[in-house]
């Protein structure tokens, strides 16, 4: 009879109100379909319509990938030959095997979409304990020193403080270091959760969001994204790519004998998720406000024209593309189809509508001109964006 051979079991745990992660499993998926064969056990909550999983320290499998362990779970499992693969940067060991988002390349990406907003002055909200906070503060004020410009750096180490004292604690540190800060400013927060508690305490203190304090999050949480008003901005966290990596990563360990990476896999971030809440143009050349204002309320509709732009706003067309392009750097047309490529990627990303409905939604004669309208601007046709992204 021949020998039966048992997938590798492999645990996933994930901290259930870190809900942005969700979005490693079509990676992981994406993997095991073309590369391995796991019995997979995760420990998401089934209200007992499945057994319960418990991933602990006394966990017994073949590998995980988990998002923060502590130094003696880790005992533990290496002592039974469980192979481990972290995604978060919060390890209590320095050799763990890690999968994160290049947290430097976040801040600099929201350096760059404040800067794209006219602001002169900005600040970042911090937890100096985490390892992340810290990397993204280093991106982006070194994003911000290239172009000319100081960071102002505040908050206060949240993770330190016990959880009933927190909240009483960011509201004071928020009212105190913005109460002399230059106006309009935008601020870079750490994460979402830290984005939702700014816009809230700005709020209560008679600061509009985003006219006098512009906000810009990061991993596009739809549990603080879409809850907060206005709207967050957001850094897109690339859970697909960090699933997928982190799958081959693991399957590399549980089939080698070699020493794992000394140094983490670092996966670039998703795009700037624009929304409200830096919806603010503080340019010099009053028309280039103007004319970014006008187009970021644009709904979704066919293609815009930069002659009936100038038409709306009584400026002739060589006069609009010279002072806008000297502005901003950037052409209007630019400006126009990143928008309307925005808007396409909200639908293809959040909605179920065939691509041959937002093609003509958007104006578009057909899905075919949609497709080459999509790679001319990001590389890649509504299908593989959907694929990547959803």
């Amino acid at each position: 009879m021949a020998k039966t051979i048992t997938a590798p079991l492999v645990g996933v745990r994930l901290p259930p109100w870190a809900t942005f992660l969700r979005g490693i499993y079509p990676g992981l998926l994406s993997h095991l379909q073309q590369q391995a064969t796991w019995r997979l056990a995760t420990t998401e909550d089934t209200t007992h319509e499945i057994p319960p999983v418990l991933i602990d320290k006394d966990w017994q499998g073949d590998g995980l990938i988990v998002f923060r362990c502590s130094a003696e779970e880790i005992a533990a499992w290496h002592g039974r030959g469980i192979c481990v693969v972290s995604i978060s940067s919060e390890v209590p060991l320095p050799d763990l095997p890690q999968v994160i988002p290049d947290n430097s390349a976040i801040g600099r990406l929201a350096a760059e979409h404040l800067l794209s907003r006219g602001l002169r002055s900005f600040a970042f909200w911090q937890d100096p304990t985490r390892t992340y906070a810290r990397e993204r503060r280093d991106g982006f004020v070194a994003a911000l020193d290239e172009a000319g410009y100081e960071t102002q750096l505040i908050g206060l180490p949240v993770s330190e403080l016990p959880l009933s004292d927190r909240w009483p604690a960011i509201e004071r540190t928020i009212r105190e270091q913005l109460a002399n800060s230059p106006r309009p400013l935008g601020i870079f927060a750490k994460d979402d959760i830290s984005a939702a508690a700014i816009v809230r305490c700005c709020q209560a203190q008679g600061l509009r969001v985003p006219d006098d304090v512009a906000v810009i999050g990061c991993n596009d949480d739809p549990a603080f994204v879409y809850t907060s008003t206005p709207g967050l901005t957001s850094v897109a966290y690339p859970g697909r790519a960090i699933g997928a990596a982190a799958a081959a990563l693991l399957d590399r360990l549980l089939n080698s004998s070699s020493h794992p990476p000394s140094l983490p896999k670092r996966i670039p971030p998703g795009p700037v998720i624009k929304r409200q809440s830096t919806a603010v143009f503080d340019f010099d050349e009053p028309l280039v406000g103007e004319v970014l204002t006008w187009i970021h309320n644009q709904r979704p509709s066919g293609p815009v024209q930069v002659s009936q732009l100038a038409a709306q706003l009584a400026v002739a067309e060589a006069t609009l593309r010279r002072r806008f392009r000297r502005a901003t750097g950037r052409t209007v047309k630019a400006t126009i189809d990143e928008h309307r490529l925005r808007r396409i990627q909200e639908q293809l990303q959040g909605g179920e509508d065939s691509i041959k409905a937002i093609a003509y939604r958007f104006g578009f004669a057909s899905p075919e001109e949609l497709s080459r309208f999509t790679k001319r601007c990001c590389g890649k046709s509504p299908s593989q964006w959907r694929a990547a992204h959803r």
